[in-house]
């Protein structure tokens, strides 16, 4: 009996590690000319117009959250920057004065009209 107390209390005392929940992207929304896909199962978006940049947000306070996931590239016909934002605020892509922190990755050199985007 003692010992079986003692494994219970034990257990209890183990750190627990949390169970990743899928995001629902339903309630997330765009700002930008994207053309946002949300799947079946609302865990998923796509973007797929080759436009001005465009970013899709969930407009909450997410500070001090965790998120983690895959962000996937089709590099067969086209090379645009491709990532993710913190600190970002509804409207800020013609916000001037906007401060958030730009995270993004790019394959290769591309010109466009004149303008290079560096990889």
């Amino acid at each position: 009996m003692r010992n079986t107390f003692i494994s219970a209390v034990c257990a209890a005392l183990l750190p627990v590690a949390a169970a990743a929940a899928p995001v629902d992207l339903s309630t997330w929304t765009a700002n930008g000319n994207g053309s946002w896909n949300l799947a079946g199962d609302n865990n998923s978006v796509r973007q797929t117009l080759n436009n001005s940049p465009t970013v899709f947000i969930n407009q909450k306070d997410s500070q001090g959250l965790a998120l983690s996931g895959t962000i996937k590239v089709e590099t067969t016909s086209d090379d645009d920057f491709i990532g993710f934002v913190l600190g970002y605020n509804n409207g800020d892509l013609t916000n001037g004065a906007a401060d958030y922190l730009l995270i993004d990755w790019k394959q290769g050199n591309q010109t466009y009209h004149g303008c290079t985007g560096s990889a």
